[in-house]
């Protein structure tokens, strides 16, 4: 969203087109911070029991049950299984499912050491904010910037299964034409890790990895947490491509007009810095935690319309039954959004401790509006691969380094060499490394191939004076590719810090 409350459409093309024929619902607010009893709100229409997996067995009544008698179903959930096996035999009878829940007992072992023990011991377990499972080890995916090391899962393209670029691609490529059918997709993007171009590309891996205790405090100043924010920009990029996708296929199915269309999300997170954390429930992270998108095209909607009523993740289900006209419909916390029977509610939201936190919608507005000034202020207003806080150097020439002050060290310098488009695993964007000199919170402009490519400024990590930026992926081209680096005064002027080739 920008400070003039619009979807952003240079950063985020197929979401402003969306809104140009769909009903956007800007005040949208969850239930949860956490996955597990955040996405079976949004699917059964109430907040889950305290001690109900997210599993169909504990929570029957969902939009599954709901529509069972008449529908077919195409269906994808991740973390989730409110999709009974019965209803949704082809993902709930795989060997991966048997794996996940056998998984999950030790997942949650690792959740709660985390939140009970005392901080000394429960920083030596697993990070359990990066990613949705085994946080033990034994997935190469798990970790900030982790991801498989195998050409085909650079790209978007290839087989099914729902947790990689190209098993994306295929679930899309399936989705049904017929009538009386229900596609769900439970897009883990851009949950972290961080990791994918906006293009769903895989890229490189840094030691700038976890830069927040999992997901309670930052443990980076402002500006290393602006890193962070940068990859998630971007990586929300990736789910504009999938969203993008999804339309056209819907569409060159012929069921565009015809159909109720619901784009939402379970959670956000908070950028703030400290001492606000960056997703575990707090009252002062509303405006971007509890406030995730909502956008429905309606069944014959042509024109757009943004209702500013506080809707509720609570509200999905009751809405599609009220659309559809479901007779018989169970009980539920939400409420249908058509009409003018909304009431009037605050926000009120659970921690994986169930306890409860509670604010105004007005207060999330306000905090949002906060939110959306603060990341204008660190990256500018422009597009992805312009974030930073000199965004008008990109694309400038970069000046020429004629002797190597050796400033700088790279991280994995030898990525940038003997790059070979769609057999290198990773695209080499993201530029890290360690600075000699600077000190904390210098400017810093990347070079790639004699252009400015990125801006962003350095921070302390574990000791030492670090810089992080994403550079455009068409920067970096076949071959060897060219990285300087240089510190930003403030007229603007660069002064060179480093070379990762031989200087000239």
């Amino acid at each position: 969203m920008t400070k003039d409350h619009q979807v952003d459409g240079s950063r985020f093309p197929n979401f402003k087109k969306l809104e140009g024929e769909s009903t956007w619902y800007p005040n949208q607010t969850t239930t949860s911070y956490f996955t597990p009893t955040a996405v079976p709100g949004l699917l059964t229409g109430s907040v889950p029991d305290e001690d109900a997996l997210a599993t169909a067995a504990d929570q029957p009544d969902s939009v599954f049950s709901m529509l069972s008698d008449s529908y077919s179903y195409h269906v994808v959930e991740p973390v989730t299984q409110i999709c009974s096996v019965q209803l949704c035999p082809d993902e709930a009878a795989s060997v991966r499912q048997t794996s996940r829940l056998k998984s999950l007992f030790t997942d949650l072992k690792y959740v709660e050491g985390r939140l009970v023990l005392p901080p000394g011991i429960a920083d030596t377990l697993p990070d359990v904010g990066t990613d949705f499972a085994n946080f033990g080890g034994g997935d190469s995916s798990v970790g900030d910037g982790g991801g498989g090391n195998v050409v085909d899962d650079a790209f978007v393209k290839g087989h099914g299964g729902g947790k990689t670029p190209s098993e994306y691609t295929t679930f899309i490529n399936r989705i049904p034409a017929k009538d009386s059918s229900l596609t769900l997709m439970h897009i883990k993007q851009p949950h972290q890790p961080w990791k994918y171009s906006a293009k769903g590309q895989l890229y490189n891996n840094s030691p700038i990895r976890s830069v927040s205790n999992s997901t309670n405090q930052w443990l980076v100043d402002d500006n290393g947490v602006a890193t962070a924010q940068q990859r998630q920009l971007v990586q929300t990029g990736f789910a504009d491509t999938l969203l993008g996708q999804i339309v056209n296929k819907v569409k060159s199915n012929g069921n565009w007009d015809k159909a109720m269309v619901i784009i939402t999300a379970d959670h956000g997170v908070s950028f703030k810095g400290k001492p606000v954390p960056q997703r575990v429930t707090d009252t002062r992270s509303m405006g971007e935690v509890a406030n995730p998108p909502l956008f429905i095209k309606y069944p014959g909607q042509t024109k757009p319309k943004v209702d500013p009523i506080h809707s509720m993740t609570l509200d999905v289900v009751p809405t599609i039954a009220k659309e559809l006209d479901v007779k018989g419909m169970y009980d539920t916390e939400g409420v249908p959004l058509q009409g003018d029977d909304v009431p009037d509610r605050e926000v009120t939201v659970k921690d994986v401790k169930n306890e409860t936190f509670t604010v105004s919608i007005a207060d999330v507005k306000k905090q949002r509006d906060a939110a959306i000034a603060q990341r204008d202020e660190r990256f500018g207003t422009g597009t992805l691969y312009t974030l930073g806080p000199v965004p008008q150097l990109i694309d400038t020439k970069a000046p020429a380094i004629t002797a190597d002050p050796g400033e700088v060290t790279f991280d994995d310098p030898q990525k940038y060499l003997n790059y070979q488009p769609g057999k290198t695993p990773e695209l080499p964007m993201w530029v890290t490394g360690e600075l000699n000199g600077p000190k904390t919170g210098a400017t810093i402009a990347v070079g790639v191939n004699g252009k400015i490519g990125g801006t962003t400024k350095s921070f302390d990590y574990k000791g030492a004076q670090r810089f992080g930026t994403i550079v455009n992926p068409d920067s970096i081209k076949a071959g060897n590719n060219k990285i300087t680096v240089y510190e930003v005064d403030s007229s603007g002027k660069l002064f060179p810090l480093g070379t990762n080739l031989p200087a000239g």
